[in-house]
């Protein structure tokens, strides 16, 4: 590992004396990297999980699925299903044993159980009754390195005191406890590990948890660097062991139990896997249907693949952008791809006080993470579900307009995301209140003439800070060209046109968003029937003057 000790980077919120910074973490890429996913260059030890799997080259571990279900008996001594059919843990681990497998670990409230069969065991359980059996698919962490700092998510311009407002769960390498610039214990910090075999949670020896935790919550104390909701709660569970080779996606279902328990409010899941698990998906939604944002790592391959769990409908897929806003070589472009955030080198939080620079969709997806957060914090009314559509709606589009296999709906805003929920509220329905109609502002207006031309201009128009103004014209039938115009001299506006209904920045025919207030809209031949006008600004404006023409 290459470390510069005493050397500040520009961009870091502020410098220390003694501030270490790993650049470099020594490490190689496994097949399934981002360039990539890091895993010790030496051959990894095994932990005892992974070395019973392992003590049969003919075993492999599976997810069984018990149809009649699994009763909570933790004292439960009967081999035999209760009166009502259902199994419980110990006839469940006698019906496996009898089968000629491994139990690995039982979970009640999914109905499932783990284990590890040969093929011969494998026959027996699919063979019985109101079983179904399926591949328990590996999952791996996402990294890899190379500079720069992060701060194109709009995260600075959002401050929230409450630190307790939302509680994030971090599933990953477990967190450096004591770490100057993280949460401890007394500042809202909770975890555990997910099974013995990955040791304690507040001790990461490999440095991806602690990496991802800081791009989340580091503190604003002046020191290093600024995470996007700083200090925010937050609770990990230590799902990989120090090596960080990689889990199963039955430790992600009894990890995202662990984070449920602890009232989480959103997942961050900087991890993935080429396999999909009909288990898994299903126990991910019942976690989105039960009021759970949970954000994953779209993969790290550079490839069109899919990567599980980040592609299930219930998770949102996170992309990785560099330093220009330019999609990183690595990342996935896949059809579930729904929100990107800057991945490429990230400075962040590391093992022994330090700090590092990392990237990958693992570093993205904590950004994430973290600004839905923030913004959440803001509007604890509102659903899992609805702060998604509000993330997607308020995105920075980039590449294709509209939504696409790169960026998604865009790089994510939290700023953005903020002033679109105080103006259309949880339900995303644009509020009567922020409307703005022609009588709010002085005009000069010129009536039809006989060609059909018409033209209207508004003046002293003014908007503060994330605010939007609508109007809207009527265009009737045989209008050849239609021009909506904008100028100022003082602020920043954003133009947006659409036929038949109010635009938003994710909804438009037309956008204009050139620097300063000089924007334009042309049509030629628009649709006859009703226009709308909407200027937006995220640093305000003032002495705006719009012009609506057509003839």
């Amino acid at each position: 590992m290459r470390v510069i000790q005493g050397f500040i980077m520009p961009g870091t919120q502020l410098h220390i004396s003694r501030l270490t910074m790993a650049l470099c973490l020594g490490l190689t890429a496994t097949s399934y990297a981002d360039a990539k996913v890091y895993q010790a260059s030496a051959q990894p030890a095994q932990n005892s999980s992974q070395t019973q799997q392992t003590e049969s080259s003919s075993e492999q571990r599976y997810i069984i699925t018990f149809k009649d279900g699994i009763t909570y008996e933790a004292t439960a001594k009967s081999t035999m299903p209760s009166r009502k059919g259902k199994e419980n843990r110990t006839s469940v681990m006698s019906k496996i044993q009898s089968a000629g497998g491994n139990t690995q670990k039982v979970m009640e409230r999914h109905n499932m159980a783990v284990a590890n069969l040969s093929e011969e065991s494998l026959t027996a359980l699919q063979n019985t009754a109101n079983i179904e059996v399926a591949v328990d698919p590996q999952r791996t962490l996402y990294a890899q390195q190379t500079p720069y700092g992060y701060t194109n998510v709009q995260a600075n311009q959002l401050v929230q005191s409450d630190l307790t407002a939302r509680k994030v769960c971090i599933v990953d390498t477990g967190i450096n406890l004591g770490h100057s610039d993280l949460p401890d214990e007394n500042g809202g910090l909770t975890g555990e590990a997910n099974n013995s075999a990955v040791g304690n949670w507040d001790n990461d020896g490999h440095g991806h948890g602690t990496h991802v935790a800081g791009i989340i919550s580091a503190l604003d104390n002046s020191i290093g660097v600024i995470g996007m909701y700083p200090g925010v709660s937050l609770h990990v569970v230590k799902v990989f062991d120090d090596t960080g080779t990689w889990a199963y996606a039955s430790d992600l279902i009894s990890a995202l139990d662990q984070c449920q328990d602890a009232g989480a409010n959103i997942v961050n899941l900087s991890l993935g896997g080429t396999s999909r698990s009909a288990a898994e998906e299903a126990a991910f939604q019942a976690f989105a249907d039960s009021g759970m944002l949970i954000v994953a790592a779209a993969g790290n391959s550079g490839n069109t693949a899919l990567s599980y769990p980040a592609s299930y409908d219930a998770v949102v897929s996170v992309a990785a952008v560099n330093a220009n806003n330019v999609k990183a070589s690595y990342s996935q472009s896949n059809s579930q791809v729904e929100l990107a955030a800057p991945g490429n080198a990230i400075l962040s939080t590391y093992p022994d006080n330090t700090y590092a620079y990392m990237s990958g969709t693992s570093m993205a997806t904590p950004h994430v993470s973290g600004a839905a957060a923030l913004v959440w914090s803001f509007f604890p009314s509102c659903t899992a579900a609805e702060i998604r559509s509000a993330l997607d709606a308020s995105a920075l589009d980039l590449g294709t307009s509209g939504k696409d296999n790169d960026y998604g709906y865009g790089i994510i805003q939290a700023a953005d995301a903020y002033a679109y929920l105080n103006t259309n509220g949880c339900s995303g329905e644009v509020a009567d209140s922020n409307d703005s109609t022609t009588d709010e502002a002085d005009s000069n207006a010129e009536e039809e003439t006989e060609t059909g031309s018409f033209s209207e201009v508004l003046t002293g128009l003014s908007g503060s800070r994330n605010s939007w103004l609508y109007y809207n014209w009527t265009v009737p039938e045989g209008v050849s060209t239609l021009n909506v115009t904008t100028s100022g001299r003082s602020g920043e506006a954003e133009l947006y046109v659409r036929f038949g209904s109010k635009p938003d920045s994710r909804s438009y025919n037309c956008q204009s968003r050139s620097r300063g207030s000089e924007q334009t809209c042309s049509f030629t031949a628009p649709e006859a029937g009703t226009w709308y006008v909407g200027i937006s600004s995220k640093r305000g404006f003032s002495d705006l003057t719009l012009s609506f023409s057509y003839e």
